[in-house]
């Protein structure tokens, strides 16, 4: 954590030489004069000649003409304060020179201006704006209390603000934020509001207008005005205890949004909008508006969120037109196609969104840099909810298949920025076991839907315990009291509703058992239900209960379901069947089920999903049905399936031939060859060859008795597929081999000349260690030295071996030394090696 001076200077309290634009601007937003709507162009910040900062097309600030205020009452008198009364031939200070601040009233024709921009023609004030900047005590350093409804999109703003502050000064590691003390808390909400002020500055005349004692939103004339000039300029001004207390009053929000329209300009803010005639600030109920929000977030009050501007039949639609934007927006009007947020407030610099769910706005961030990965882990804050915390989101890509359906607003709102990924709640056990128990129906109904989220979510992540006793607290007698007060009492209580839990609950810890493979748990959780509480199981259940068995490769399990089934008269999903046929696929038991399960998919004429046609393949390879791959293989590219890498190797290996030791008919020379042309058959000629698939291979030639053959291919595999040593140091290869080749790929092939002479065995086995440069395992070294014994027809094979076996540190059996011993007697060079191992095994 940095130390206490270099956070005074990290949030702008001592500046003690005079700054550039580049060193007070926030990160991100010192581009944004460029595009402002009174770009700089080619000259400087202090060569602009600014025009009057509130009103251009009134001069009535300048010579005295006619005001009107919100009632319509005319006045010649010019009460407006002579800082806005400047020639708009005088240049703009340029932001971050030190001037000495001037401080005047606001006037009542200012005033009025601001009214109309602001409230527009609302006959009264919102309840919900009397507040100001206070600090909550949640445990969520940056948090804000918001009171009422309202005030969301500027508490959210400096919030957003404030985060970004405190993650760049006091991180935890890992992406994660560190809690600083109260006055970092301080410092970091003068420095964020600095920030906003200053990065309306740059998009407009480089002053900042400080708007202080503010004692009566009725009466905003009374209110005093200061202009300052940099960012530590204005920090030192909200280091004034008054003044800075002034803004933690019932007026410090409203004198806030004042600063920001007051710094912009009220005719800039107007000219930003697409209707400058209606535009205003707040809308129904006292809600920000879009021009708010994007005025503190850009500096500038555009109407639209996407990038750019637009023409539409003549109408100019303004959007964004910063370069880049520090904080970003994810709207839940987006996802229902009424709005598009452009690309600069998906992808802001510092990970850190508004959320916009309705008329609310909340918060977001990203842990750690990498935002659009296959894991990314974010944070969610809701000021109104603040008692809760962060709640922890965990979005996955998923490997196959589509992704879940967003599940409630903010999921809607995510799905905008992250659209191939699974959302995952893990953050809200603790606020489901602490809800309120006099919830209504609807309530409810969404109480269940967050804990089964969270019920999955949680077992995802593996912890299955705490999963399980969430169910537990579900099912436990609530603590439900017939008090009618209690339903005004905001005090939560500790147990759920007591309520029966509804099927759907169970689901979810199903699906989150099947995430981790667990299929005992999920035969017991089964039982739990059928038996113990006696509930009827429905297809969501099964369909869950079935993936849990196909993850976990239990076919009993899967058997067992469909049987139930069938005695429940459930009709299954095709997605259940499928999972079905994936629990049962690897087991030659039950192969009659299996090869059912995909006949009834293939005969209901419904669309099938591509792990399916996996599933099918890998049930042909485990019992060899290669009559039939051919044909699944020709419907999944009928509908237009992608088979995976592991199912096309499933594929190849069902051509294997005569398992050993078993009683089927070996296959005939000429079913062999028949074999080999399909098994080519299934992979089209400008397929990519990988080291899986040609193991498979391998093992088809191997069990056939073309073990010469299978040889060659591996040997020509370099020049045939040179791609395939892209794949070097995957986890299926390893370093070995350089890609071409692994010790997998030889273990058939030396099972097969088991048999062979002596100098074919060792002919393989040079062309797996010399010519493929494969490591052997220990149990391979331990066999070719078995064979290199028989009749010990080689004593330096013999020296080779134990090299290599000393080298691996792999011990060689009692009985094998014996043997040496005896039989290698006249072999100095194995006789040392046999002493080096007697001693290392001693």
């Amino acid at each position: 954590m940095a130390s206490g001076g270099d956070r005074e200077v990290a949030f702008g309290r001592r500046a003690a030489r005079p700054a550039t634009t580049e060193t007070l601007l926030p990160k991100g937003r010192s581009e944004t004069a460029k595009f402002g709507r009174r770009a700089m162009k080619d000259t400087g910040l202090s060569s602009v000649r600014p025009p009057v900062p509130y009103s251009n097309r009134l001069s009535g600030f300048a010579g005295g003409l006619l005001k009107r205020d919100a009632e319509g009452y005319q006045s010649d008198e010019d009460d407006t304060p002579s800082v806005f009364r400047r020639s708009t031939n005088a240049r703009a200070p340029r932001l971050g020179m030190a001037q000495a601040p001037v401080s005047e009233r606001i006037g009542s024709a200012l005033s009025t201006e601001l009214r109309r921009l602001v409230f527009r023609d609302a006959p009264g004030y919102p309840s919900g704006w009397r507040q100001g900047f206070c600090f909550g005590d949640c445990g969520v350093p940056y948090c804000l209390v918001q009171a009422r409804g309202g005030p969301c999109g500027v508490l959210a703003a400096v919030m957003a603000f404030m985060l970004k502050l405190m993650r760049e000064e006091f991180p935890a590691g890992d992406g994660e934020l560190g809690i600083g003390s109260p006055s970092d808390r301080v410092l970091s909400s003068r420095g964020a509001m600095a920030d906003i002020l200053c990065g309306i500055a740059e998009a407009s005349t480089g002053v900042v207008h400080l708007v202080h004692d503010l004692r009566s939103i009725e009466r905003p004339q009374r209110a005093s005005v200061s202009t300052l000039t940099g960012k530590a300029e204005v920090i030192t001004a909200l280091e004034a205890s008054t003044l800075y207390e002034q803004y933690t009053r019932d007026t410090g929000l409203i004198s806030f949004v004042y600063s920001s329209l007051l710094t912009r300009g009220l005719d800039s803010v107007r000219e930003d909008t697409d209707d400058p005639e209606r535009v205003t600030m707040l809308g129904d109920h006292g809600y920000c508006t879009q021009e708010l929000v994007n005025l503190l977030l850009v500096g500038e009050a555009a109407s639209n969120t996407f990038d750019g501007h637009r023409d539409l039949d003549g109408l100019t639609l303004r959007g964004i037109q910063a370069t880049s934007c520090p904080i970003g927006l994810l709207s839940l009007y987006e996802h229902f196609k009424c709005l598009e947020v452009g690309d600069k407030l998906k992808h802001p610099t510092a990970g850190i969104w508004l959320v916009c769910a309705e008329s609310h706005y909340s918060l977001l961030y990203a842990v750690g840099p990498d935002v659009d990965g296959d894991v990314v882990e974010l944070r969610y804050f809701d000021q109104l909810m603040a008692d809760e915390g962060e709640y922890r989101i965990t979005l996955r890509r998923p490997s196959r298949g589509t992704v879940e359906p967003p599940r409630g607003m903010i999921e809607q709102c995510l799905r905008t920025r992250w659209q191939h990924h699974d959302i995952l709640w893990n953050g809200l056990l603790r606020a489901l076991v602490t809800t309120n128990a006099q919830s209504g129906a609807e309530e409810l109904s969404r109480l269940y839907s967050l804990a089964g989220a969270a019920i999955e979510a949680t077992a995802a992540e593996g912890d299955v315990p705490a999963a399980r006793q969430l169910v537990a607290r579900m099912e436990s007698e609530g603590d439900v009291t017939t008090n009618r007060n209690s339903f005004n009492d905001s005090r939560r209580s500790d147990k759920f509703p007591r309520l029966p839990v509804p099927l759907s609950v169970y689901s979810a810890l199903a699906r989150g058992l099947a995430s981790q493979g667990r299929g005992a748990d999920c035969a017991r959780l089964w039982d739990h239900v059928t038996k113990w509480r006696l509930l009827k199981p429905d297809s969501d259940l099964f369909e869950a209960s079935l993936h849990c068995g196909a993850t976990a490769k239990d076919p009993d399990l899967a058997t067992r379901l469909l049987s139930e089934a069938e005695a429940h008269g459930v009709h299954l999903s095709h997605l259940a069947r499928s999972h079905a046929l994936g629990a049962v696929a690897h087991s030659r038991k039950h192969s009659r089920t299996a090869w059912e399960l995909y006949s009834s998919m293939v005969a209901s004429r419904e669309p099938i999903a591509c792990i399916t046609f996996d599933r099918a393949l890998t049930a042909c390879s485990t019992n060899r049905w290669h009559n039939a791959v051919l044909s699944i293989v020709r419907s999944a590219e009928q509908s237009a399936c992608q088979l995976s890498e592991t199912a096309i190797a499933q594929a190849i290996r069902a051509f294997r031939g005569a398992r050993p030791a078993s009683e089927e008919v070996a296959v005939s020379a000429a079913a062999a060859e028949l074999r080999l042309r399909n098994a080519w058959g299934v992979i089209r000629e400008d397929h990519r060859m990988t080291l899986r698939q040609m193991n498979a291979f391998v093992e088809v030639y191997c069990s056939l008795g073309y073990w010469q053959e299978a040889v060659s291919l591996v040997l020509s595999a370099r020049e045939r597929w040179p791609w395939m040593g892209d794949g070097a140091k995957t986890e299926e290869s390893g370093c070995d081999g350089g890609g071409f080749a692994n010790v997998h790929t030889f273990k058939p092939i030396l099972a097969a000349v088991q048999g062979e002479s002596f100098e074919e065995y060792f002919a393989v086995w040079d062309a797996m260690v010399l010519d493929c440069s494969v490591t052997p395992t220990p149990e391979l070294i331990k066999e070719a030295l078995q064979h290199a014994l028989v009749g010990l027809k080689s004593a330096k094979r013999v020296v080779q071996l134990l090299e290599l076996a000393y080298s691996r540190g792999i011990a060689i059996s009692q009985d094998q030394l014996d043997q040496l011993r005896r039989e290698a007697s006249h072999v100095p060079a194995v006789q040392q090696l046999v002493r080096i191992c007697t001693h290392l095994k001693g």
